[in-house]
């Protein structure tokens, strides 16, 4: 079968899911024939996703991403800058219509994308179209959310509008769960691309490792760090913070590199994403989540790891502490993620064959 991807392209999440997916189809004799990517205007794609496809299957594309205001999601800011851009958006909307009927494939896979939606819902394609996002398991009933139900409102409103004209929402899940209510509505192991599958070779050499791309974060850690100095840390950021330490030290963002190191260390803090978290979790490394301010998302994100025994949840790197007493109490061990990931492949391919039909 021939595929084409519509991707949300902020952030790392959606594009190592497509990483994942491409990998798994390719395996099973399927074709990726074109990679369409929302980006907004100050954002260039990662390196480490140009990098796995060719340079004439990408194509970007201008779609809404949120909005932070001092170093927080503003969701009025959000909204605003969206209604803003309309015509803008309007006009990738017409520009996916264009490439999916060019390039005449048997099926669309959206990756959280919300104009990919909107063109099932106009145009109303044959071309059947799956949608994939860990954001879609919390539409299912058993589902437990923090506090705040206008913003889960929010976040399930926006769920629905990627999936407009969907046949099926397949819901990455940390674990397994029941079935759902609705039918169309499939829960998933995650998305692991092959290399952290295929990582046999772990170790713990004693040092915590640490992913953000927030200025805050990065200057907490600093803080926390001049009172645990003993304390060895290797974070990686998009600010050139330097260290008077050490033990503390920070790296540019280098996904390679990060996935060495990721195999090396005892533990992971970062924010509360949903695949740096089944990443850890694969490798066996326990997780400290914080979620970025105000982004309720990541608060389900982190909330949902945490029952499933990922690590702990914490409000900002100065609760590290916390995190270290949490590593000395407890002996960590996934027995249930691996098992529930390795049976990723079967179950997205005879999904995804059942809607879109077998070549």
């Amino acid at each position: 079968m021939r595929f084409i991807f519509i991707v949300q392209g902020e952030g790392r999440g959606h594009l190592t899911q497509a990483i994942a997916m491409s990998q798994l189809l390719q395996k099973a004799g399927h074709q990726v024939i074109k990679v369409l990517v929302g980006t907004a205007e100050e954002r260039n794609l990662a390196q480490f996703f140009t990098q796995h496809f060719l340079e004439n299957q990408i194509t970007t594309f201008r779609s809404p991403c949120l909005v932070y205001h001092k170093e927080k999601l503003s969701l009025t800011k959000t909204i605003f800058k969206t209604f803003q851009k309309l015509p803008l958006y309007l006009k990738s909307i017409k520009q996916i219509k264009s490439e999916i009927q060019q390039n005449e494939v048997d099926c669309i896979i959206n990756f959280y994308d919300i104009l990919a939606g909107f063109h099932q819902y106009i145009y109303r394609p044959k071309t059947p179209m799956l949608c994939v996002g860990h954001q879609y398991l919390f539409l299912h009933q058993d589902f437990q959310f923090p506090k705040g139900f206008l913003h889960r409102f929010a976040v399930n409103f926006n769920s629905r509008l990627t999936a407009l004209g969907s046949n099926l929402k397949l819901a990455l899940s940390f674990r397994a769960m029941p079935l759902a209510n609705h039918p169309q509505l499939k829960v998933v192991p995650p998305l692991i691309r092959k290399e952290f599958r295929d990582a046999v070779q772990t170790s713990s050499e004693g040092f915590l490792l640490a992913y953000t791309t927030h200025p805050v974060l990065a200057k907490q850690l600093i803080e926390w760090h001049q009172k645990n100095q003993a304390t060895v840390i290797h974070c990686f950021s998009s600010n050139p913070f330097i260290s008077n330490s050490a033990n503390l030290v920070f790296h540019q963002i280098d996904g390679t590199k990060f996935f060495e190191m990721m195999k090396r260390c005892t533990a992971l803090v970062c924010t509360a994403g949903f695949e740096s978290v089944c990443e850890a979790m694969y490798l066996q490394k326990p997780v400290m989540m914080i979620p970025v301010p105000h982004h309720y998302e990541q608060a389900c994100n982190a909330l949902d790891a945490e029952l499933s025994g990922a690590g702990i949840q914490a409000n900002s790197f100065l609760e590290l502490s916390n995190f270290i007493k949490y590593l000395n109490n407890k002996s960590y061990s996934q027995t249930h993620f691996k098992p529930w990931v390795n049976q990723a492949d079967d179950a997205f391919l005879s999904l995804i064959e059942g809607v879109c039909g077998k070549s």
